[in-house]
């Protein structure tokens, strides 16, 4: 694959629906697996009605303050009373500012409650299930893997003259379903390893061609 990844949720949670199987096929955005939303969602109605709280006792707060200054301009307020009126301004400010990071931290909340597909690819595991209690104190637990099987990498081993006289950015041809397709040398291994010096050629899988890890290809790359 030319990714794949094991995807997880920075929650915690009990699971409430798995959208995907193995073998599916998905596009970016994709809904693939969420949490129980409701104590999510009650945290950000919770967190919009504080952050409306906060913006009135703001405005009460900045009322109070213009009240004190011109008070203040007419000589018939004291230094210490403008002073409290400027300290609760400010307090009202401050706490209109937890409120908004507040609201913002729910509203994260919520979208990190759903896993979605971050590209177009095909899932190969799910390892979740309906009603699983879902615990990421210390680790992320892994849920669904998913594979990108349109851009791929055929992989060998070449030996030590050949990987010597070869670059990343060469050009190569990939042959897939009796289809001769273009592709580009990624990565030639500078250390020996059992079979030889790892060679990697990325290519893209046209539409419609199933490629499978582990299946063997024929490369050509060009002088």
């Amino acid at each position: 694959w030319g990714q794949r990844l094991e995807l997880s949720l920075p929650l915690s949670g009990p699971v409430a629906e798995v959208a995907v199987a193995p073998g599916q096929r998905v596009a970016e955005g994709e809904l693939l697996l969420a949490l129980d939303q409701r104590l999510y969602r009650a945290r950000l109605e919770q967190a919009r009605a504080s952050l409306e709280q906060a913006r009135q006792d703001r405005a009460e707060a900045q009322r109070e303050l213009e009240r004190a200054e011109e008070l203040y301009d007419r000589t018939v307020l004291s230094d210490h009373d403008l002073t409290k009126a400027r300290i609760g301004a400010a307090a009202a400010e401050a706490a209109r500012r937890r409120a908004a990071s507040a609201l913002t931290e729910a509203e994260l909340e919520l979208e990190y409650s759903r896993l979605q597909a971050p590209f177009d690819g095909v899932v190969l595991a799910v390892l979740a299930a309906p009603g699983q209690a879902l615990v990421n104190r210390l680790q992320a637990q892994p849920l669904v893997v998913l594979a990108d099987d349109r851009r791929l990498r055929a992989v060998g081993a070449v030996g030590a003259e050949q990987a010597a006289s070869l670059r990343p950015g060469q050009a190569a041809q990939v042959e897939l379903a009796g289809e001769w397709l273009p592709g580009e040398l990624i990565l030639v291994g500078r250390e020996p390893l059992e079979q030889g010096y790892r060679l990697e050629v990325g290519f893209e899988a046209p539409a419609g061609v199933t490629a499978l890890a582990g299946q063997r290809l024929r490369v050509r790359i060009d002088d």
